[in-house]
């Protein structure tokens, strides 16, 4: 399930397995950084999941930097004293440093099946038995608007936008700032891969016309209708 998210980088899971042998080594997440010119790849980012996962997984890079991922492995530890072992199939969230932000496991409906063994294999060949993710995906109930500054000598407004589900596409957004009774509106575009947006505006029409205003908002708009509103002062 490789993507390519920007920067001639691409993400997946890596299984770990290849077409004619049992794992070679653990599954991981992976982000490969591609040279075009030399026709090579170098791995710039990578997480192990210390776990095999014979097919399927998922990882996709948010736009805190996080990865988001998936994945099933192919023995479940029921009293393993690592805890992610002894599930059928787990999300994770890990951030650049390789930090789990958070963790979920499923287990099976009836444990009764288990027995009382420390471990059980849960394919059939390659093809999972019980539970397993293809794949997991974040969404966001509206855009998200950070590193939000106003520069007072310049008078302008500068700030870095997502939308609020990744695209692999620019997707345009509605900028509405006001302060006051008065209001802009611009047009801008969201970056694909979940990159940030990075967008400087001049609002010194604004100020000019209501001098005495303090406090602004500024609302970023989506395709969707989907809208995240922002405070900020420009009072000296």
């Amino acid at each position: 399930n490789a993507e390519y998210i920007g920067h001639d980088q691409f993400i997946m899971f890596d299984n770990g397995v290849n077409v004619t042998a049992d794992p070679v080594y653990s599954s991981r997440l992976l982000v490969l950084t591609v040279n075009q010119s030399s026709d090579t790849a170098t791995v710039s980012w990578q997480f192990d999941t210390y776990a095999n996962s014979r097919i399927f997984g998922d990882a996709d890079r948010l736009p805190s930097g996080n990865v988001v991922a998936c994945y099933w492995p192919d023995t479940v530890f029921p009293n393993s004293k690592w805890e992610r072992a002894e599930y059928e199939a787990v999300a994770i969230e890990v951030t650049e440093s390789r930090d789990v932000a958070w963790w979920m496991g499923v287990k099976p409906h009836h444990e009764a099946w288990m027995g009382d063994s420390e471990s059980y294999a849960r394919h059939d060949g390659e093809a999972p038995i019980g539970w397993a993710m293809y794949s997991v995906e974040r969404m966001f109930q509206r855009p998200l608007v950070t590193n939000l500054q106003y520069d007072a000598a310049e008078q302008t407004l500068s700030f870095d936008m997502y939308n609020s589900h990744k695209e692999q596409f620019y997707a345009q957004a509605t900028l509405d700032i006001k302060c006051g009774a008065v209001s802009l509106v611009h047009h801008a575009d969201f970056a694909p891969f979940w990159r940030p947006a990075s967008v400087t505006k001049s609002i010194s029409d604004l100020i000019e016309a209501d001098r005495d205003v303090e406090d602004c908002t500024l609302q970023v708009t989506n395709g969707c209708g989907q809208s995240a509103t922002s405070g900020f002062s420009i009072s000296s």
